[in-house]
């Protein structure tokens, strides 16, 4: 349905990674932000504040997934198990009819511990060449892990979700 009415509808922050009091790894972390309809993107990162909960404010680079969907990532890896805030001044998110509302959102979030993650190494006791190390996770087929031996033929996984997983190897 097409109106002549103009627009006067302000865009709302619809969705949020992670939520709000949610958690997110320490290691690579990434924060999505989506709104209901496109924003105009100029000047936004000035509206946009990452710290932790002593107020240090945290470097991030701001990317623009689509037209209504921006990813926040730091440029440092945050530290485990800390609290952390995301302020937005929403008076700098318009749509294209300029529509934007006069208010700060706050995401409060924290990150997860580290011991949520698995790892497993050995050595690989072969002839072979060039030998890639798998492991599959059981209960999703299309979820796997890759690792090439070092030089005295060491290998590791680290960061695994726990799970059930099958290993095998082979030559390439």
């Amino acid at each position: 349905v097409i109106s002549d009415k103009p627009d006067t509808t302000v865009p709302k922050l619809s969705r949020t990674v992670p939520n709000r009091n949610g958690s997110i790894d320490f290691k690579n972390p990434e924060l999505i932000l989506s709104f209901d309809e496109a924003i105009a993107n100029k000047e936004i990162k000035n509206a946009i504040q990452l710290s932790d909960t002593s107020k240090n404010k945290i470097i991030f680079s701001l990317n623009f997934i689509d037209d209504a969907t921006m990813s926040i990532k730091p440029e440092i890896d945050l530290k485990p198990e800390k609290n952390y805030e995301l302020k937005l001044d929403l008076n700098y998110f318009s749509d294209a009819a300029g529509n934007k509302v006069d208010s700060t959102f706050i995401l409060k979030f924290q990150t997860i511990t580290g011991v949520e993650f698995t790892g497993i190494s050995g050595k690989v006791t072969t002839t072979k060449s060039n030998v890639v190390v798998v492991m599959q996770d059981l209960t999703d087929l299309k979820k796997f892990f890759i690792a090439l031996p070092d030089k005295t033929s060491a290998y590791s996984f680290d960061r695994m979700n726990s799970g059930n997983y099958s290993m095998w190897i082979y030559s390439d």
